[in-house]
């Protein structure tokens, strides 16, 4: 029985109210520099988050354009002797649901997310403490669905938040072209059975993370990295949660 709520619960980040991004994460190729890379995916949250627009950066997949081969079985990316004055590959941008997904069930049933809406905040916020002192029972009265948050159910949505996503990661490194190398997907158990046995069935959901090459197209445009403006910075209010 726990085994099958855990199941359930699990399901159930995947058809919420409010939608949880993706979590951004980017490796700058060259110099190893840890706190950079945080600096960078922290700015990418922040650009997504505020709806920066990112209509600069193309994302591409099964296909390259002249002169960058991928190379090592696709683990690298390199620009030909003929395209090195065309393309610079900055590095690598990976967005996944999991780490948001694995978080998300304290945050629903224990306490809360950081909501866009006033209304919203003003009804959830006081229910957090409720849901700590009940140990997550609170979670199942109607008034608290409302402060739910989920990764989007629909497979093409989920899709489509990694996209933009990765798109945010790669400008906000500087780039103008995503090359799309890896799509994963997230895997669990549900356990049924008798009092003396038991059956594990495997199941997946989809299109639940993407990994990318960054890359700086000279000949298309000259870019720079991500800046957030005040004024961006305020006009994050829609139902997403980070």
């Amino acid at each position: 029985m726990r085994f099958a709520l855990v199941a359930l619960g699990l399901s159930a980040l995947f058809c919420g109210c409010a939608t949880i991004h993706p979590k951004i994460e980017v490796r700058h190729f060259g110099r190893l520099d840890p706190d950079r890379d945080a600096q960078v995916a922290t700015l990418a949250t922040s650009s997504r988050k505020a709806g920066t627009p990112v209509d600069q950066v193309e994302v591409v997949a099964g296909t390259l354009p002249t002169g960058l081969a991928l190379e090592e079985n696709g683990t690298k990316l390199v620009a030909s002797a003929g395209g090195q004055a065309d393309f610079e590959v900055l590095g690598e941008v990976e967005v996944d649901f999991a780490p948001m997904v694995q978080g998300a069930f304290f945050r629903n049933f224990y306490w809360t997310w950081g909501y866009g809406e006033g209304w919203r905040k003003g009804l959830c916020y006081p229910q957090a403490p409720l849901k700590l002192l009940t140990l997550g029972l609170w979670t199942i009265l109607p008034l608290a669905w409302p402060c739910m948050a989920s990764a989007p159910g629909d497979a093409t949505e989920r899709e489509r938040a990694l996209v933009k996503s990765i798109k945010h990661g790669v400008a906000a490194m500087g780039g103008n072209l995503a090359v799309v190398v890896n799509s994963g997907q997230m895997s669990y158990v549900t356990i049924s059975g008798g009092r003396y046995s038991a059956t594990g069935t495997v199941n997946t959901i989809k299109k639940t993370s993407l990994r990318a090459f960054a890359v700086r197209q000279r000949s298309r445009r000259d870019v720079r990295p991500t800046q957030q403006s005040g004024s961006q910075a305020r006009a994050g209010t829609s139902t997403v949660v980070e």
